[in-house]
């Protein structure tokens, strides 16, 4: 027998072995496996949602109060960021960013929509009068709007 025909201890028969360009496991991990892994973890984020809806006591200074968890863990990563936690500091740099972001968002699509009522009312006034039906929305000119805060105080007419 040739040295290469031999059969034994790390030295499979050829038939058997891996053919040159392929993976041991060309078909990925089994589909079991998969959905035992996908059943493992849905447990995982309840527990995660559970704990983050959770109460947590504190103390600042002579007052004791409950906040939510997500608030404590906020609370905490800016307290390490004030101590100089560089990790923390960009963490929460990002988060108000974001935040602020958000906010300014919400407050153009507002102010948008404001202007775009005032401007659209005449036009939708006079269809309603049209059609005999009665207004249900205050009137532009008695409302007031800036771009951070808008105020409906009119009554409807």
């Amino acid at each position: 027998m040739a040295d290469e025909d031999k059969v034994g201890y790390r030295r499979p028969p050829k038939s058997s072995r891996f053919k040159k360009g392929q993976s041991g496991n060309p078909l990925g991990s089994s589909r079991k496996a998969r959905m035992r892994q996908r059943q493992q973890t849905l447990p995982l984020v309840d527990l995660v949602l559970e704990n983050s809806q959770g109460l947590v006591p504190i103390r600042e200074g002579d007052r004791r109060s409950t906040i939510s968890m997500k608030e404590a863990l906020i609370r905490r990563e800016a307290a390490l960021a004030i101590q100089g936690s560089r990790l923390a500091l960009k963490s929460c740099l990002d988060r108000i960013d974001k935040a602020e972001q958000r906010k300014l968002a919400e407050v153009l699509d507002h102010y948008q929509a404001y202007r775009d009522y005032q401007d659209h009312y005449p036009a939708r006034a006079k269809a309603c009068r049209n059609r005999d039906l009665p207004l249900l929305c205050p009137i532009p000119m008695t409302c007031t709007s800036t771009i951070t805060l808008s105020n409906y105080s009119s009554p409807v007419r």
